[in-house]
């Protein structure tokens, strides 16, 4: 359902957003792969890249766990795994992206109104 899709994309990105900071090296810029500091809108990582993959793949399995036990006589829906990893990952390159291209990354100098 959509639903699934959404706490994919959204657990896959805070994920990403979150550990991905964690690596030692500098991201890079999803849109020109230029090395850019942590934090930067846009950066992208291996360790945040990874940590998207296993969000989405949480809420896949955990939403795999809520259709075992709902609906056991059903047969098993293994692929819904496959689709929170592939939502966790789309979910954190589209945010990526956007923040490249659409979010101000800039620094205020005055201590006032900013």
């Amino acid at each position: 359902p959509r639903e699934f899709g959404h706490y994919g994309c959204c657990t896959g990105d805070t994920w990403a957003s979150e550990l991905g900071v964690l690596q030692k090296s500098s991201p890079r810029l999803i849109t020109t792969c230029r090395k850019v500091p942590h934090g930067t809108n846009g950066g992208v990582s291996l360790y945040g890249t990874g940590a998207s993959v296993m969000g989405g793949a949480f809420i896949g399995f955990t939403y795999f766990l809520m259709l075992y036990f709902s609906l056991p006589d059903e047969d098993l829906q293994f692929v819904v795994i496959g689709v929170g990893i592939f939502a966790g990952f789309i979910g954190s390159v589209i945010d990526s992206f956007l923040g490249a291209t659409l979010e101000y990354s800039g620094y205020c100098t005055r201590q006032e109104n900013c």
